[in-house]
């Protein structure tokens, strides 16, 4: 990709996450007047309408989903429970939570445990019979090999990436519009070593990404793009400048 298409890609993914969460305040932050919840609170533009795909009975705390080539559903799952970053990396109680509508009515009926003992899974993506989750400090890879529903292969991908339990850590993957899965990370910096030998490391928040092509059991590519910040550096300059 070139460094022009690819600044712009960086600039459009970063403004697509900036306007999700501020959908996402607006979605949760406004109250109807009647004191309505649930689905009948939410306001839809004609043409629209909101439906329950999944209730409380089959994924306590999502966050974040995505779907395989069957039209099953992938949660990342909290726990709920609130730990600092020595309780979390001590007792990682995250998880994977699949969700399947085995009567094909369009709405989920079946819930289960595919992947546990994670650190923060946000965000996911199904590639190839495999589910790819960003758990800080792992990039992880799961499969489930004897299609029982439960994930029987993981391996970490990448790991160095600096896990914080405020959530400023990593995030993603995501798939760009180059072939190549993408993931953003906080503030908190890394020290990553990848398989082939390739070193990275750091403090500034940056956006990541990953050869899906070289994805493979015995081995990986990660590439790191050339988007960064580093707020401290600028004022340093600036102050410098005057």
């Amino acid at each position: 990709m070139r460094k022009s298409n690819f600044r712009r890609f960086s600039l459009g993914l970063i403004a697509t996450v900036l306007l999700s969460a501020a959908a996402s305040f607006v979605l949760f932050a406004v109250r109807d007047p009647a004191g309505v919840t649930g689905l009948g609170a939410m306001h839809v533009p004609p043409g629209f309408k909101v439906e329950l795909a999944a209730g409380p009975e089959l994924s306590s705390y999502p966050m974040m989903g995505t779907f395989d080539d069957r039209g099953r559903l992938f949660i990342a799952e909290s726990s709920g429970n609130t730990l600092n970053d020595a309780q979390m990396k001590q007792h990682p109680d995250y998880k994977i939570r699949l969700l399947e509508d085995r009567d094909g009515d369009g709405v989920f009926d079946h819930s289960q445990v595919f992947a546990d003992h994670l650190t923060l899974p946000a965000g996911a993506v199904w590639y190839r019979n495999s589910l790819y989750v960003a758990a800080p400090p792992d990039l992880l890879r799961f499969q489930d090999s004897d299609g029982d529903g439960v994930a029987d292969r993981r391996e970490v991908v990448v790991t160095g990436w600096t896990m914080s339990s405020n959530a400023a850590s990593l995030h993603g993957p995501f798939f760009g519009p180059d072939g190549w899965l993408y993931l953003t990370d906080g503030r908190h910096g890394f020290d990553i070593q990848t398989k082939d030998g390739r070193g990275y490391k750091g403090l500034a928040s940056r956006i990541w990404r990953v050869r899906p092509t070289a994805l493979a059991w015995s081995g990986s590519r990660v590439a790191v793009s050339t988007t960064q910040w580093n707020w401290s550096s600028r004022r340093r300059a600036r102050r410098s400048a005057r």
